[in-house]
């Protein structure tokens, strides 16, 4: 992974240096031989056509002298009639032989000007060749060449030292290549690495953030996810230790008297039916243990039915009140009630409210301090009921709200285990509320308190079969 990332960046960052590096290259060469080129054209055109005006002063078309031409050192020069007979010739005899006709030559004789870079016939060489006609009506024409090798020479001696500043470049690039994909494929390894860990079970890695790009923000979001994973296993840790706590409490006392049954240590068969209460009492606490730890699965495969019906929710809520309240006594809470005595019905399956009214209401009751109050309020609109469930508790510190609705999570960590519990009712509750096309939600302050409050469909008779199809 270390290797293969890297290698990949630095092969694409060298490729793209290179197209751009060899493009600015190849276009600087022709630009400048474009250029340099029609600088040559352009000179040796302005001194054709100086000469031309100085033969066309002199008889026959012959210069007084070649001094008086003042032509260049490699430059040559050829007069020649209306009917193409050379009349002056001067310069480089190997580029103007005679009996040779010069490329171009009619459309000059005609009155065109020329200036072209072409290839003598005569000796095969590349020159630069201007053609300017005498007179008017064309007399003769004035041609004036000169050899394209001086200049080829230095546009190859450019065109060397730009190959040596492109391999230079193309070095420069590398070592940036390689420096730019270490820099970005250092935190993609970094990140691997600590989805490796996270994998291992390993949550303290973090990768290192800085910015605000999207690598940050992928780094970002893989250390949330590596602490949201870290709360997560310390809660099932935790929801093991509970579970086997909450089990092997009720298992002890079957044991235990299931013992003394068997070997008839009762001492009446009154005492001999207490202890076959015990044992019933305590298969039904194992019974709803699993009950609890089975909920969150039949609602995920879609196993737990509901089936609603019209109910009234004030007396489930005053029973609810009254099952709890001689847990509440033990505490010196108050359990009050505060909504309308003719609250509408809603469509619900009555005994799964009931469950996430008792698993409600039993932790406002369980985690809040003696002497604290539990206050359940109801109100409703057109289309929906709300309940809310308010205590004065200790509260939820607010970076754990957003957890309470995982399985096995539990705020209250720190309490003696003989609070017990598995974790699971507000997650259960969430699932059954949503089952309903309802919401749930809390909020809480610490040190002041917790609001729980959901929100569950009126009845409505004329809508009673598409709000069963809803739900089923």
């Amino acid at each position: 992974m270390k290797k293969e990332i890297r290698g990949k960046i630095l092969l694409i960052l060298v490729v793209l240096l290179a197209v751009v590096i060899l493009s600015l290259a190849i276009t600087f060469s022709h630009l400048f031989t474009t250029v340099f080129t029609s600088q040559r054209l352009e000179n040796l055109s302005n001194s054709a056509e100086q000469y031309a005006r100085i033969i066309e002063q002199t008889p026959h078309f012959h210069p007084p002298s070649e001094k008086a031409l003042q032509l260049g050192e490699s430059q040559s020069l050829m007069v020649i009639d209306s009917s193409g007979n050379v009349r002056y010739q001067t310069g480089d005899m190997r580029l103007l032989e005679k009996g040779k006709s010069i490329p171009g030559q009619e459309k000059v004789l005609q009155g065109q000007r020329l200036l072209i870079k072409t290839v003598l016939s005569a000796s095969n060489e590349s020159v630069f060749l201007a053609g300017i006609p005498l007179g008017a009506p064309v007399r003769g024409a004035v041609f004036l060449l000169e050899p394209a090798a001086t200049g080829d020479q230095v546009i190859q001696t450019l065109n060397k030292v730009l190959g040596f500043g492109v391999v230079g470049a193309l070095l420069v690039a590398l070592g940036a290549a390689l420096i730019v994909s270490e820099r970005m494929a250092r935190p993609l390894i970094q990140m691997q690495e600590v989805a490796s860990a996270i994998m291992r079970g390993d949550f303290s890695q973090k990768a290192k953030v800085s910015g605000t790009d999207e690598l940050s923000t992928l780094g970002s979001s893989l250390n949330q996810l590596a602490a949201h994973l870290k709360i997560l296993q310390e809660s099932r840790a935790e929801f093991l230790s509970n579970v086997s706590h909450e089990i092997r409490t009720p298992l002890s006392y079957i044991q235990g008297y299931t013992q003394i049954v068997r070997e008839g240590l009762a001492a009446s068969e009154e005492e001999r039916q207490k202890y076959l209460d015990i044992i019933q009492d305590e298969i039904g606490r194992l019974q709803g243990i699993l009950n609890d730890l089975m909920s969150p699965v039949r609602f995920e495969e879609a196993k737990l039915e509901i089936r609603p019906t019209p109910v009234e929710l004030v007396p489930l809520i005053k029973k609810t009140l009254h099952t709890l309240e001689p847990f509440a006594n033990q505490k010196q809470m108050v359990l009050t009630y505060h909504g309308t005595p003719h609250l509408p019905q809603v469509y619900v399956d009555k005994d799964r409210i009931e469950q996430v009214l008792l698993n409600l209401v039993h932790n406002a009751v369980q985690y809040s301090d003696v002497g604290c109050r539990v206050d359940i309020k109801t109100r409703f609109s057109e289309e929906q009921v709300f309940v809310s469930i308010e205590d004065n508790g200790p509260g939820i510190p607010q970076q754990e709200l957003s957890l309470i609705w995982e399985r096995f999570y539990r705020v209250e960590k720190s309490r003696n285990r003989a609070l017990g519990g598995t974790g699971l009712g507000l997650p259960i509750s969430k699932q059954i509320i949503e089952a309903h096309n309802g919401q749930i939600q809390m909020t809480s302050q610490p040190g002041e308190g917790t609001l729980v409050s959901f929100v569950l469909p009126r009845y409505r008779p004329d809508r009673t079969d598409s709000q069963t199809e809803e739900r089923l």
